[in-house]
């Protein structure tokens, strides 16, 4: 996002497991019991790699699990594939005790019975999911108080300016900055996003070249500020 102040924060702006394949997908092939006695059958489980913001950017709920015509399971997941083999090697080498219960994951957008939401985001990817949503909501309130970094408000306070005057902003620029995050999602997998560390725990996630015209706005910053990140910059 391109605040319309001057200095350096000026823009606001973001079954067993066998053979693997690290491509686009990962592929586990592995056997399931047919019976007690019909012996193992062969299956094969793919990994694919989906951003949680392909999600947030849907109208509709996007399945986690998908069988085709051909018998392979398609597993959607939002964790980088080579983090994801990582993982799953380590449960080959039994260095995971594996209890059967599923880790319990707090939700990057969590909202109770009262309507509250409390936004979490501890990778760049849901900085970019969380700043989606509420773009996509409306939900400029919490672009300000929960998504912005402190140094980013504050600096637009100095301006003097405030949220009301974010929110008109975000309203203004809502499609290009729409339409920028929701490419920049898909553009991970096709490599068109690049993913760079400015060190000073910024980080930013940017177009290549070759699709960076199409849009107005082509990148994002993203500070680490420990337990989380937040948004720096939108330029």
């Amino acid at each position: 996002m391109a605040f319309a102040w001057s200095g350096a924060l000026g823009r606001l702006a973001a079954g067993s497991s066998a053979r693997r394949s690290a491509r686009i997908s990962m592929v586990l092939v592995g056997g399931a019991m047919a019976g007690s006695l019909a012996g193992c059958q062969s299956y094969v489980i793919e990994y694919r790699y989906r951003p949680a913001f392909h999600q947030m950017a849907s109208d509709e709920p996007l399945p986690d699990e998908v069988v085709t015509e051909d018998g392979r399971i398609i597993r959607y997941v939002s964790t980088p594939l080579p983090e994801l083999r990582k993982e799953l090697d380590a449960r080959d080498r039994g260095e995971v005790e594996e209890t059967g219960d599923q880790e319990q994951v707090t939700p990057i957008w969590q909202e109770d019975e009262n309507g509250d939401v409390v936004l979490y985001c501890v990778t760049p990817e849901h900085v970019l999911a969380n700043t989606m949503n509420c773009l996509r909501l409306e939900r400029y309130d919490l672009m300000y108080e929960q998504l912005l970094a402190e140094r980013t408000r504050n600096a637009y306070e100095a301006s003097g300016r405030g949220p009301a005057d974010f929110a008109a902003w975000c309203l203004e620029h809502r499609s290009d900055l729409m339409e920028m995050l929701n490419r920049m999602g898909f553009g991970f997998l096709g490599g068109d996003v690049v993913l760079e560390n400015l060190g000073n725990g910024v980080m930013r996630s940017r177009f290549t070249p070759r699709v960076g015209d199409q849009f107005r706005f082509r990148e994002v910053l993203i500070l680490s500020d420990p337990p989380g990140m937040n948004l720096l910059e939108i330029r």
